[in-house]
């Protein structure tokens, strides 16, 4: 057993579990034996290091100051220094640290165990359950891991379960794919098995909702464990540490069920923005999302077509029916697409179904448009070098009742994009 555990000390105890004899304290019945009780040996062990001491900062929270963003949390491994360039998981992007606050104080270093506020001297996107990381050490980011699990609960866990796995600041839906084995605790040997039993100890395959950075626990303790929790009375029913984790390829990314999320609202209001982000969101969680917006359209499916009434009815025919073939791939689709016509819309809607189609409406008003003018449209539409221009020279039919609001001179694009990670979870996770 020490062999098969590689376990390179061995210590003796006698123990009595009819009185307690030698478990809490030293027996006084056991005179030939001078050594610790059971709980003084468990108490003198040193926990073993792990082996990378890599910087480990999974965020908690986004403390918004002004201009300004600090991404808090704290530190499970490594330390962290103003100036350092560290990896941002699961996208692996590269930052260099700005400034670090600790206890609401500016300090250029902060170690394992403090809780911090970070700056980046370039703007980022995180969110609570992503993770700051060194940069010559990063986690692996994956949606598929395999890991030891000791089992709590009484109702037996198999194969398609799903459950909560809380993994630092990170709550994700994980399913059971496999058990592999379980482990026999007399000779440690593995045996097959369909399911596991309360207090039995297993090898088991998670599929996860999302991509996170995972580290095996031998590797790094902090970020190798996890727990698991009941989706349904949210007690906590498993214990897990990490064995391996999987990255899954292109190939291998899972679709997302079939969906369209049609985003109207004026020439500037960030609609194409949002989708991109939306995009890359779910390309970090292994999913995919496509994006149809007017620029890409209007240069290849629709180039044959002008802005009159009739040609932008019929990009409009052309994107829902593009769309309704991609959901019947079992695809979720994102459209950036101005379509003013309120009957247009509902045509759209129409064509793609009921049940898979939501209106969002991307609120900007037309000053704050004006004044965006990301692409020098709306000054030439005011100089009436441009025609039938959606806003100035052309009318837009204002959502009545959309399934979904999003006022963008309000809210950010990280909080646009996680309104519609809400809508699309039903379907995508």
């Amino acid at each position: 057993i020490c062999k098969t555990l590689n376990l390179t000390q061995t210590v003796y105890i006698p123990v009595s579990g009819l009185m307690g004899e030698n478990v809490l304290r030293s027996s006084s019945h056991m005179t030939w034996f001078d050594g610790p009780s059971l709980l003084e040996t468990i108490d003198s062990i040193e926990p073993i290091s792990s082996v990378s001491n890599a910087l480990r900062l999974p965020i908690q929270t986004v403390i918004r100051s002004g201009d300004r963003r600090f991404y808090a949390g704290r530190i499970s491994s490594g330390s962290l220094r103003v100036g350092e360039t560290v990896r941002l998981i699961p996208s692996l992007r590269s930052a260099q640290v700005k400034s670090l606050l600790v206890s609401g104080e500016a300090t250029d270093m902060a170690n394992c165990g403090d809780s911090v506020a970070v700056a980046f001297t370039d703007e980022v996107d995180l969110s609570r359950g992503e993770m700051i990381s060194s940069a010559e050490s990063p986690p692996v980011p994956a949606q598929d891991i395999v890991a030891r699990v000791l089992w709590f609960s009484r109702s037996e866990l198999k194969e398609g379960d799903s459950l909560i796995l809380k993994h630092g600041t990170l709550e994700t839906k994980a399913t059971v794919t496999e058990i592999s084995a379980i482990l026999d605790l007399e000779t440690l040997g593995e045996i097959s098995s369909e399911s596991v039993k309360e207090n039995e100890l297993a090898r088991v395959e998670f599929r996860l909702a999302r991509r996170a950075g995972f580290d095996t626990f031998q590797n790094c303790a902090p970020n190798g464990r996890f727990m698991l929790i009941d989706r349904l009375s949210f007690e906590t029913v498993g214990a897990g540490t990490i064995v391996s984790s999987m990255e899954p390829d292109v190939q291998t990314r899972k679709p997302s069920a079939g969906v369209t999320i049609w985003m109207t609202g004026l020439p500037g209001s960030g609609k194409t923005t949002i989708a991109e982000a939306l995009k890359a969101k779910f390309f970090e969680r292994g999913q995919t999302l496509v994006v149809l917006d007017g620029d890409s359209i209007r240069t290849g499916l629709s180039k044959d077509l002008g802005f009159s009434p009739d040609d932008r009815a019929e990009n409009q025919r052309r994107v829902a029916e593009v769309c309704k073939l991609l959901n019947d791939s079992g695809l979720a689709v994102v459209v950036a697409l101005i379509s003013p016509a309120a009957s247009e819309r509902t045509r759209a809607k129409e064509t793609i179904g009921h049940e898979r189609f939501r209106e969002v409406f991307v609120d900007a008003s037309l000053d704050e448009c004006v004044r965006r003018d990301p692409k020098g449209l709306y000054a030439k539409a005011l100089r009436h070098e441009i025609s039938n221009f959606t806003g100035i020279s052309a009318p837009y039919d204002v959502p009545g009742n959309p399934d979904f609001h999003l006022c963008t001179e309000r809210l950010s694009v990280e909080e646009c994009v996680e309104t519609l990670i809400l809508i699309l979870e039903p379907t995508t996770v």
